[in-house]
């Protein structure tokens, strides 16, 4: 097999991911001439293992038990190529080829100690959500639902997206907000106006501030961002006439782009209401928007706390189709 283990990564180790889990099991490979690598395989109806060996020693590990329809993963990469992709590729792989591998089981999980951050970006970047967590709060369960699996991408994002409404303090990072803020720029405009703003609110003290007066429209005083560290809302300028429902789209896109990325997310409304005090009306003129911008909503940012909502089913009888 012709394989190059510096070419696997310039090409985020998708080629390593592939031999990995390819048909040789109980051959030795020798890239560049220099290092030898093993494969080794066990497996029987339930469970399934991959182990890669460089002179002896393991650098790589995957592993996938069943519980009824459910498989369980363990994957293990050696320091020395940890942030090279490699978990990532693997498991992308395996969601390609879960029905060879695991046969047909429902979805993959796997359990996330939170003190191993490395690990549950390696699990959402392969498309695993939270799903739950345990008693003691140490250990998240991540799964992947293989039936999402024959959709497009995008489509499977859609089905899969929940609201949350419980949320931990732990805020998303700059680079998963900026693309999500980026996502919702491209949401389709009335003849491409794109009258529409987002305002990310990340500081504490304005985000508590605007939680406060969004519950006071409401007569209320309990948090209506549900504890959620990051809010960006979305406002589109009075004189644009399509304007609330260009600032709708942005909201989904939003929403659609946050889960793709592992966070959670939730409409929150009475940003109209909220944005037509005078206060905030001139908080946005200190941020440099001039005019007036109506309020559409209140996307709220962070992470599940607690199990990760579950698809309540789709409504009969929502659409018909004219021949």
């Amino acid at each position: 097999m012709d394989i190059s283990f510096e070419r696997c990564k310039r090409d985020d180790m998708k080629i390593f991911a592939l031999w990995l889990l390819s048909d040789s099991v109980g051959k030795h490979i020798f890239i560049e001439d220099t290092e030898k690598y093993y494969l080794q395989s066990e497996q029987n109806d339930d469970y399934r293992m991959y182990s890669v060996f460089c002179d002896g020693r393991m650098i790589a590990h995957l592993s996938g038990e069943r519980y009824g329809d459910e498989v369980s993963l363990c994957l293990v990469v050696c320091p020395e190529i940890h942030n090279m992709g490699v978990g990532a590729a693997v498991l992308r792989t395996v969601k390609a080829d879960s029905h060879r591998l695991f046969g047909k089981a429902a979805r993959l999980s796997a359990y996330i100690c939170n003190d191993n951050p490395g690990s549950r970006r390696c699990f959402e970047k392969a498309g695993f959500v939270y799903y739950s967590k345990s008693e003691d709060d140490k250990v998240n369960k991540y799964i992947y639902d293989i039936g999402r699996n024959n959709m497009n991408e995008v489509i499977s994002k859609m089905a899969e997206r929940r609201s949350v409404r419980s949320y931990t303090d732990v805020i998303p990072s700059d680079e998963a907000i900026n693309e999500i803020i980026m996502a919702g720029t491209y949401a389709a405009s009335g003849m491409n106006r794109q009258e529409t703003i987002i305002v990310a609110i990340k500081n504490k003290e304005i985000r508590d501030e605007l939680a406060r007066d969004n519950a006071a429209v409401m007569g209320g005083t309990n948090d209506p961002f549900y504890g959620a560290p990051v809010v960006l809302v979305v406002l589109y300028n009075k004189d644009c006439p399509t304007g609330i429902y260009d600032g709708s789209l942005v909201m989904g896109n939003l929403m659609l782009a946050a889960h793709s990325l592992g966070v959670s997310s939730c409409w929150i409304h009475r940003a109209k209401e909220t944005f037509e005090m005078p206060k905030w009306k001139n908080w946005l003129k200190t941020l440099g928007f001039e005019g007036e911008y109506i309020g559409v909503g209140n996307c709220i940012l962070g992470y599940c706390d607690g199990d990760y909502p579950q698809d309540r089913g789709r409504k009969d009888n929502r659409y018909i189709i004219v021949e």
